[in-house]
């Protein structure tokens, strides 16, 4: 079962469910690129900075087109990323970020 069609997770994750994600098949927790869209920028860096970790879950690899800059090899090239899965954040971090911000 989808963490998300479980009937207790909008009891569980009030604040994630209203931001009407897909919830990752592993879960309960959200893809981290749909994450920063939904976030933007900055609000995403926010909330990455009280992330104490992540997981992976097999879901899919980072898009083709993809790079950070500061992710670099040995030699100072930007990394292909699409050779990498996306990272999940956990729920349970997503809704203490968004009660925090509601304060």
């Amino acid at each position: 079962m989808n963490p998300s069609n479980h009937p207790d997770f909008g009891r569980w994750y009030p604040r994630c469910a209203a931001l009407g994600l897909r919830v990752v098949n592993a879960g309960p927790g959200f893809d981290s690129l749909e994450l920063e869209a939904a976030f933007g920028a900055a609000r995403y860096a926010a909330l990455m900075k009280t992330v104490k970790e992540m997981f992976s879950c097999g879901h899919r690899l980072h898009p083709p087109d993809y790079s950070r800059a500061d992710l670099v090899d040995a030699e100072g090239k930007r990394l292909d990323l699409s050779k990498y899965e996306v990272p999940c954040v956990y729920a349970k971090d997503v809704e203490a970020f968004l009660a925090g911000e509601a304060k």
